[in-house]
């Protein structure tokens, strides 16, 4: 008895799975006023058009689906009653689906996906300070930009509570702030440091790997 939405003829849906990658939907996606999700997970279905060709989910190491963003595939939609017994509802009035080229949603997508691993694998106090600061040497160098390292690190020491996050902001900028060959702390440092499969995640193909 429920209804499905299909994303098809562009049409695309990023599906924030994960809580971490909820709480950070807002600072990463690009707006829309296509946005519905149930009470334990409001705001979790985004939809906009993009070329898109075929979906893909970012896990962390232990195989945790984050977020996955679906082309060619059917999800449920409002007022359908989820398997847990919450019904799906839509945000507000709903908007026609922005569209959004598909670079830069895929790429919103995996900083969201970013934050919420770094979020999971945050290290305990007392060892931050060479953790942020190989961290940010690591995805600098892969690509990733100051504004961007800003943002996940800003948005993952909320997640953590981290009482000292400007610091964290601090080491970002600092580590910035570096000559490209200037020597940086990077992947193996903080494989040293860092707790869990921090770097073995975000050096899988789809976050920041070769």
């Amino acid at each position: 008895d429920n209804l499905g939405l299909r994303s098809k003829d562009g049409l695309v849906f990023v599906d924030l799975d994960s809580p971490e990658c909820v709480f950070f939907g807002d600072a990463f996606l690009p707006p829309t006023p296509s946005v519905y999700g149930r009470p334990s997970k409001l705001r979790s279905k985004r939809v906009y058009r993009s070329a898109i060709p075929k979906s893909k989910a970012w896990k962390d190491k232990d195989g945790t689906c984050l977020v996955e963003l679906r082309s060619n595939h059917q999800d449920m939609a409002p007022p359908s009653v989820h398997p847990s017994g919450e019904v799906l509802a839509w945000e507000s009035d709903i908007g026609d689906p922005p569209a959004v080229e598909a670079g830069v949603l895929t790429r919103a997508v995996k900083l969201c996906a970013t934050a919420a691993v770094i979020a999971r694998h945050y290290n305990p106090p007392g060892t931050r300070h060479e953790w942020c600061l190989a961290l940010a040497g690591m995805l600098r160098r892969r690509g990733v930009s100051e504004e961007e390292m800003v943002t996940m690190i800003r948005e993952a020491a909320r997640w953590s509570k981290d009482s000292h996050s400007n610091d964290r902001l601090r080491e970002v900028s600092s580590t910035y702030a570096h000559d490209d060959d200037d020597p940086t702390t990077g992947a193996t440092r903080l494989k040293e440091l860092s707790t869990g499969g921090l770097v073995e995640a975000l050096s899988n193909p789809l976050y920041w790997g070769t």
